[in-house]
Parts: structure tokens; sequence; C-alpha cells
């Protein structure tokens, strides 16, 4: 049996018309809905193809369901030729799965194109040409398949956030033919692939006009004797994220300035987490609801209240002594604020150079 692939990037006019009834853009396609569209063109298989799609931007409001749809489009030609001293019905074409996977390679949904061409072939002629009374070259085929599924629940956190989600695209296809012990055989097989991502949400409520906003702050510092106490020896720790956290969701971050301070302004009455990322080496000691969730508080803001208690202490967590001298306690370091800048000499002799000639 002779089996070659051709490839060709040959687009015919009926294809391309199917495929456009997919084409793909980014629209708002109802009330708390939004829909995404990607494409991969017609191209010979088998292929790989990366999808870069928008996540879903939380301050539209809370996402409560990810539906993918997809269409699959094969396109199948074949070549055959009944080699065998009998007549036979002989079917050709191409095995076509179409897959969608997140970054992890997990599957999330497929289609399958199938394409299948029939021929009846009286015995083999005495010419391998794919034609006459015992060969057939069947033109291009198409077959358009469609699938969706709704992601479960625990799937959709990594549709949620800034920047694009990483998905990949993979086309496979395995050519055949059946009827004839003998043949001379040929396929060429081209997919292309439209996919939908259509984000159900919960618009995020408008704020009403006498529905005053708040603030939550303040400071994250070195808690160098580790009493939860902040001292006028103990320094801000500078350039720490700060993260607000709204249902689940990160709705805003900040980074610690000089003194270790940060401040979130416009803040919806509600109830919140203020995350703070430690740095490597670095344990906390204190924050305003306790150690139980290091490093993160739970905050209740009502309308127009300010918080300024919001603080978060951590220590090295290297097995010195932070607060002993010999250990550096007394000594700043580089993630420490440094405010010491120029400074007045008290001894300094204004008329040092004031002398005249006698």
């Amino acid at each position: 049996m002779n089996h070659n692939t051709k490839n060709s990037s040959r687009i015919t006019q009926l294809g391309a018309a199917l495929l456009a009834a997919v084409t793909l853009g980014s629209s708002q396609a109802a009330a708390d809905t939004l829909t995404q569209r990607l494409e991969v063109p017609m191209s010979h298989s088998n292929w790989r193809a990366n999808l870069s799609l928008p996540r879903f931007d939380s301050t539209l409001g809370t996402l409560t369901g990810v539906e993918i749809r997809m269409t699959g489009v094969g396109s199948v030609a074949t070549r055959i030729e009944n080699r065998s001293g009998l007549a036979r019905v002989v079917s050709s074409g191409s095995d076509l799965v179409i897959e969608v996977t997140d970054a992890s390679g997990k599957s999330l949904l497929n289609v399958r194109p199938a394409v299948r061409h029939e021929n009846r072939l009286t015995r083999f002629d005495g010419k391998a040409d794919c034609a006459g009374t015992s060969g057939a070259s069947n033109p291009e085929k198409l077959a358009i398949v469609s699938n969706s599924v709704v992601l479960d629940s625990a799937s959709i956190g990594q549709f949620i956030g800034a920047g694009n989600l990483s998905l990949n695209a993979i086309a496979k296809a395995a050519g055949f033919y059946q009827g004839s012990a003998a043949a001379t055989f040929q396929v060429e097989t081209r997919a292309s692939l439209a996919v939908e991502v259509v984000y159900t949400y919960t618009a995020a409520a408008p704020i009403a006009a006498d529905e005053a906003l708040g603030s939550i702050g303040n400071r994250v510092w070195k808690d160098k004797d580790e009493d939860g106490v902040q001292e006028v020896n103990e320094n801000g720790l500078k350039g720490w994220t700060v993260d607000l956290i709204s249902g689940n969701q990160v709705i805003a971050t900040a980074v610690t300035g000089n003194d270790g301070e940060y401040l979130f302004t416009d803040v919806p009455a509600g109830v919140y987490q203020v995350k703070v990322t430690a740095k490597s080496g670095y344990r906390a000691t204190a924050d305003v609801d306790g150690l139980a969730t290091p490093g993160v508080a739970t905050i209740t803001v009502e309308a127009g209240a300010v918080i300024e208690n919001a603080d978060f202490g951590f220590v090295k967590n290297s097995g010195t002594d932070n607060n002993d001298k010999d250990n550096g306690g007394d000594e700043e370091d580089d993630d420490d604020d440094d405010d010491s800048g120029d400074k007045d000499d008290d001894n300094c002799d204004d008329d040092k150079d004031s002398k005249g000639k006698n």
C-alpha cells in the first residue's frame, strides 16, 4: 500500500464562506454576559496553535460562569485506486479531532469533524492513476461540527484578572481507506477552528450618590523585638506588595512607601481582606485581627469609614535576635526605610571663612 500526504494552502470559496460565519472579535452580547472570540484559520493538519484569551475584568462585577463554544471545520480530499482483482465499494477520508486545552494541558472540549468519501470501483484496470474505472480523485469535502461546555465553579478562577490567559488548540488527523485489500491511497486534511468564550457575571452595583467611600491603610513595619508594638527604632518595610481582596478577587494592589505605609482609597462599604506578601526570610508577628491568618487581615468598612489601623508586623526569620545590636538589630537592612537625608551640623562655624586681612 502506498500512503502519501500532500501539503496545500488552498482554501476553496465554499470553505472560506463557511469559516466567515464564525468571524472573530470581541463583543458584549447581552446584559451580564461578555463574549470573547478567537480563531485558527484553515491550515493543513496536524497543527498546534496558541489562543490568547482576555481574562474577565473584575471591575465589571463578579464572574459567575464560563461557557466555551467551539466550531471546527474539517476539509478532506482523497485519491484512491482499487488494486485488487475484484470490484469494490471503497470508503476513504480522515478522522479529525480538534481540541482546546488550558495552559496545563487539561482538555476543555473537542470536536470531531470527520469526512468520508465513497466510491464504487471496478477491479484494477492496470493503471495506478487514481482515475479510470478502478480509481477516483475525490475533491475537497467539508464537515462542520460544534460543541460547548460550561465550566464548573472550581475552574473559572483562572479566567479572572488582568492580562490574557493562554489556551492551546490542537488538530490531529488520521487518514484511512476501507473496502479494498490492496489500494493506492492519498489524503489531504485541513482544519480550522472558531472559539467563543462567554463570561456570565453579576454586574457591580452602582454606588449610590449618598454612599460615601472609605479607605484602608496603614503600615508594614519590621517588628524587631516581636512584641507587636511599633517603636521608634523599628523601620517601615519599603517596597512590599499589599492586596485588597473582595469575594476572593484582588480588586486593588498597593506597594509600601518609604516608611512602609500604604493606602487604599475609594473603598465602598463592605467586608475585605488585606493581604501582605512577605518577602523571603520574613515571618508575620502582628496584624489587626491576629495571626490565625498570618499577613492577612479581615477589615469591615462602613460607608465613608477611614481605617487607619491595618498595620502588619514582620521579623526576619534568621535565627538571630533582631533587636540585638551585635546582630544588626539597630542597623538598617536593605529593605528598611532610610530617612537619613542631609542634616544640619549644629557645630558648624558660619564665620570660619570670614577672617579679614590686617
